[in-house]
């Protein structure tokens, strides 16, 4: 079976806490890189670097298995979004053949704008 994980980051004083998902998924753990508290079902991972609040959110986003070695498939998921279907129903949407699949965005239309 493959080990799915969902992961976010949340890092700095800014932000508004991370929300748990309305639909969770059967074996699938989820991972929040911060320092504040987290609701279940998140677990709370420390930041690997000790660096600026942006560069440790890139860290997290550039480099995910080193905060979840076991996991077969990360999903990255935005800190300011509410996962609101299961991971399955959301890898469904990707084709399998890409080793890293992006979704739209709600706002932005271009990588480029973040």
């Amino acid at each position: 079976m493959t080990k799915l994980a969902v992961l976010t980051t949340l890092t700095g004083e800014t932000g508004d806490a991370i929300l748990p998902p309305t639909k969770i998924g059967r074996g699938v753990k989820y991972y929040a890189v911060t320092t504040k508290t987290v609701p279940k079902p998140w677990r709370r991972l420390e930041p690997l670097i000790d660096d600026t609040p942006l560069l440790q959110s890139r860290h997290v986003k550039m480099l995910p298995f080193e905060y979840v070695p076991d996991a077969d498939v990360i999903m990255y998921i935005d800190a300011s979004l509410r996962v609101c279907c299961t991971p399955a129903e959301l890898l469904k949407r990707c084709d399998g053949n890409a080793p890293v699949w992006m979704d739209k965005h709600h706002r932005r239309r271009c990588v480029y704008e973040h």
